[in-house]
Formats: C-alpha cells, sequence, structure tokens
C-alpha cells in the first residue's frame, strides 16, 4: 500500500509540472512574437515609351527617376503589345 500511494504521488507531482511548464512556454512564447504594423503602401504605374526622340525627359527612366526622388520604388514591371510599364509603390 506504501508504494502504490507514492507511485501516485510522483505521478501527480509530473502531471503538476508538466502543467506548469506547458504554461510558462505559452506565456513566454507569446511574449516573444513580434507586434508590428502592417504597412499601408500606395500604388503608381508608370508607362512611356523608352525614349521619346528629342524629348528624354518623357522617356520611361526618367519617369523612374522622378517617382524615385518622391520616396516611390520599383515593385514590378512588364510591357502590353510594346508600351513598357513599371509598378511603384511607396508607403503611406
Amino acid at each position: 500500500m506504501f508504494c502504490y500511494n507514492s507511485h501516485l504521488d510522483l505521478m501527480k507531482r509530473h502531471a503538476i509540472v508538466l502543467v506548469i511548464s506547458s504554461l510558462a512556454v505559452m506565456l513566454l512564447g507569446g511574449c516573444q512574437t513580434a507586434h508590428t504594423r502592417a504597412t499601408a503602401w500606395e500604388y503608381r504605374v508608370v508607362s512611356a515609351r523608352l525614349y521619346y526622340q528629342g524629348h528624354p525627359e518623357a522617356g520611361l527612366g526618367q519617369k523612374i527617376d522622378q517617382a524615385a526622388a518622391e520616396g516611390w520604388e520599383v515593385l514590378s514591371s512588364g510591357s502590353d503589345d510594346g508600351c513598357p510599364f513599371v509598378i511603384l509603390r511607396k508607403s503611406k
């Protein structure tokens, strides 16, 4: 009978240690998650010929340079029927 009670006491201690350890891991794990705010973005599409003869200020490269000076960054680019375009974004 004595061995039976000590075995139950040992199991209770292990169960209590397991529950306390699990709670500690959950609480500490929750404290270490990053609490960052999602960034809101503005998007803009710029399209033009790569270079207009006699008017380099109207070319796509110049438009991208102007947008970059305003804080825009290139997100993607492509071409539709031979007219290149660039998708820009900047944080709000």
